[in-house]
């Protein structure tokens, strides 16, 4: 039987900023990560490529004493509960500043970096559009098929039994991730050497090209050079059955216009892969992509034709432009300009993957 017992400093920061309680708000599908968010150089995060993953992200700050003090304890919490699962994805967003290395910086000695993918969110603009509130410490769980089924307040912590302190986020992870099908990349059945965790990792966000580099240096060394080649085969064979499984659900006419703009989403990245060092006793596996790549750019132009992905589209744009505009507007003026900004995108494209999105934040907005 557990126990609920808040220590006061934290009850009075929970009443003060966190009023709204977990899961308050959830529901709707989450925001595609947009221009406000900066991750390394290089590096490009989708919602979309996460589709088949559970995701966590966090919305932390600097600036609450209460928080400071709680956080290591509740970003390790947090990773422990993840428990080094390929298929869950730990995302820390950090919205107090412009730059990455600050928030690095205040992350040292918190977490462990090869186990999340940190950025930040320039003035809490993708905060706002994902979860409808930009409170301190702030996080959400992302189910497989890209709706929020959590919202809370981070920094909200239990006692179990009367021995340890915990997170209520770790836990919410947990209970949720033991009873959710999930999609890892890779087969459930395989397993790589240690040396090439992050090369897996890379693959499993979709950083297919960096994942083949990584394997590429390993390949170099006979310790692991099966392993890494038995490692871009599996990356290969995924890859090929991915842009078959898109392809045929965009050129489902019948079917769902967001569903198949989702698919074409999907295929926008994968036909952008080229040569990749495969090597060359890969080289069928290879071959047989470059293949379906052609098919995924032949898919995608025929789609293109079609009136409700071309509105899908447009949908798209004006999503992206709202969350470039709203990025360089003064603080004070943010709030009420999403709501404005989304609003609109929701009457004009109601029934598009994007319109869907806005009308879920503003749903959330209005909650919070």
């Amino acid at each position: 039987m557990k126990r609920y017992i808040f220590p006061m400093a934290i009850l009075a920061f929970i009443s003060l900023v966190l009023t709204v309680p977990a899961n308050g708000s959830a529901g709707g599908v989450i925001s595609e990560i947009g221009p406000s968010v900066q991750f390394d150089k290089g590096a490009r995060v989708s919602m979309f490529d996460l589709r088949g993953k559970v995701v966590l992200m966090l919305f932390f700050q600097a600036s609450n004493q209460d928080c400071n003090r709680l956080s290591k304890k509740l970003f390790k919490q947090i990773q422990k509960a993840a428990d080094g699962r390929s298929d869950v994805v730990l995302i820390a967003l950090w919205t107090d500043s412009k730059r990455l290395k600050d928030a690095k910086k205040y992350l040292k000695g918190k977490i462990d970096f090869s186990k999340w993918l940190v950025g930040v969110d320039i003035n809490s603009v993708y905060c706002q559009s994902a979860i409808g509130n930009k409170r301190v410490y702030q996080y959400c769980i992302v189910s497989p098929s890209g709706v929020i089924k959590h919202i809370g307040g981070a920094a909200a912590f239990y006692e179990e039994d009367g021995k340890k302190t915990n997170s209520i986020t770790a836990t919410e992870l947990k209970q949720y991730v033991a009873k959710i099908k999930t999609s890892p990349l890779l087969p459930k059945d395989k397993s790589y050497q240690k040396s090439l965790a992050s090369a897996v990792r890379s693959a499993e966000l979709g950083q297919y090209g960096q994942a083949f580099q990584e394997c590429k240096r390993h390949a170099r060394r006979p310790g692991t050079k099966e392993d890494a080649a038995a490692l871009k085969k599996d990356i290969l064979k995924f890859l090929s059955e991915k842009i078959k499984s898109k392809i045929e659900i965009l050129g489902n006419t019948s079917a769902n216009s967001s569903a198949r703009y989702e698919a074409c989403l999907a295929l926008y990245s994968l036909a952008k892969l080229r040569k990749l060092p495969a090597g060359k006793n890969l080289k069928a596996a290879a071959e047989e992509l470059q293949k379906n790549v052609k098919e995924a750019q032949k898919a995608i132009k025929a789609a293109a034709k079609h009136p409700d992905i071309a509105k899908e589209q447009k949908a798209h744009k004006a999503y992206m432009n709202f969350q470039k505009r709203v990025k360089r507007l003064p603080k004070i003026a943010k709030n009420n300009d999403c709501r404005a900004a989304l609003g609109k995108i929701a009457d004009k494209f109601p029934d598009t993957l994007f319109g869907k999105m806005a009308t879920a934040t503003i749903k959330r907005m209005r909650k919070n």
